[in-house]
Parts: structure tokens; C-alpha cells; sequence
């Protein structure tokens, strides 16, 4: 591994002293030529997003944001399906 990915990883919400840390997770669709947004109430479509947590690394909070999308996104498409 790097040292810069080390660095990186090694990252926590330690970095944004007196200010939310939020991680963004860039998604790509199948096709690679669209990426998934979510709609955020009435403040209109971003990517998926999630705040880092207190001493969690921010490769695992946009592992964690990923994984949130995914399940509602799968769930979405099955519900549409019915």
C-alpha cells in the first residue's frame, strides 16, 4: 500500500475538529455512463452522503453509506417490479 492511500485510510472524523465530517460515495450505474443520486427531502438530488461517525475511518463511513444505497436502492427496484 501507499503511503498517501496509508494516509487515507488512516483518516477519521477526528479531521473536521468542531465541524460534521460527511462522506459522498460516488456510484456508477451499469452502463457506467450515469452515476446514482438520492433525493434529500425538499433540497433536491445528491449523491448518496452520510456523516462520519466519532472515531470511525471515513473508508468505512462511505463503505457504510454505499451499503445503505444499495439496500434501498435493491428495495426500490423490487417494489417497482411488483
Amino acid at each position: 500500500m501507499t503511503a498517501k492511500r496509508e494516509s487515507i485510510e488512516g483518516l477519521s472524523s477526528e479531521v473536521g475538529a468542531g465541524h460534521p465530517v460527511v462522506v459522498s460515495v460516488l456510484i456508477p450505474g451499469e452502463d457506467s455512463k450515469k452515476y446514482l443520486l438520492a433525493k434529500y427531502g425538499d433540497r433536491g438530488w445528491w449523491l448518496p452522503y452520510g456523516k462520519v461517525h466519532k472515531h470511525e475511518a471515513i473508508k468505512t463511513a462511505a463503505q457504510r453509506v454505499a451499503a445503505e444505497v444499495s439496500v434501498i436502492a435493491r428495495v426500490t427496484q423490487e417494489w417497482g417490479e411488483m
